[in-house]
């Protein structure tokens, strides 16, 4: 269990490295110099929802060896899948386990069933629930 603990922080300290890399430079501002006030622009209200088609693009220093992730183990599939796919329950750093796709879970006594409740909201790539 300490090296699936391992895994995970080291995986979320790659990632966020990964975010922060690729986040703008601040662009620099002489002493004294001030911007123009600029109109605020109402706010686009158009509905959000998945978004179909394009290109995810992330800077990897390694290719994933699969995108199966049942098989997954190296950091590069692990922050590819990361970015695909939705988990049941997420991890914290100590080891204790918060609700992802799913609201609440039970396990059996013997430890060999899990049922878990999904959220309402949870549908598969093509909408369906």
């Amino acid at each position: 269990m300490h090296w699936n603990r391992y895994r995970l922080f080291l995986v979320a300290t790659v990632a966020l490295f990964v975010f922060a890399a690729c986040a703008p430079a601040a662009a620099p501002t002489a002493p004294g110099e001030t911007s123009a006030p600029t109109d605020a622009s109402p706010a686009d209200t158009s509905p959000t929802g998945p978004m179909t088609g394009g290109s995810l693009v992330l800077g990897l220093a390694t290719e994933p060896v699969t995108l199966d992730p049942s098989a997954a183990f190296y950091i590069a599939e692990r922050l590819v899948l990361m970015s695909i796919f939705d988990t049941l329950v997420t991890m914290a750093p100590d080891g204790s386990l918060h609700p992802g796709l799913a609201t609440e879970w039970t396990v059996n006594d013997e430890g060999t069933e899990f049922t878990f409740t999904l959220r309402q909201d949870v549908t598969f790539h093509d909408g369906e629930a």
